[in-house]
């Protein structure tokens, strides 16, 4: 997503499935899947960041 400054709702749902299935595919393959709970956590947690950085103006 870094490549590209604006994207609709619907193109960044695509990427974000695209990314999980990645994500997923490295995970199973390592033989643990049960990370991606953990990885789901993460990037929430990330995200309510971002968005408190932004909404500050930092």
């Amino acid at each position: 997503m870094k490549d590209k400054l604006v994207y609709t709702y619907e193109e960044a749902l695509e990427e974000e499935k695209e990314l999980e299935g990645k994500i997923r595919a490295e995970l199973d393959s390592l033989g643990k899947p049960e990370l991606m709970a953990v990885v789901k956590d993460y990037a929430a947690v990330h995200s309510i960041r971002l968005t408190i950085a932004v909404y500050e103006g930092k």
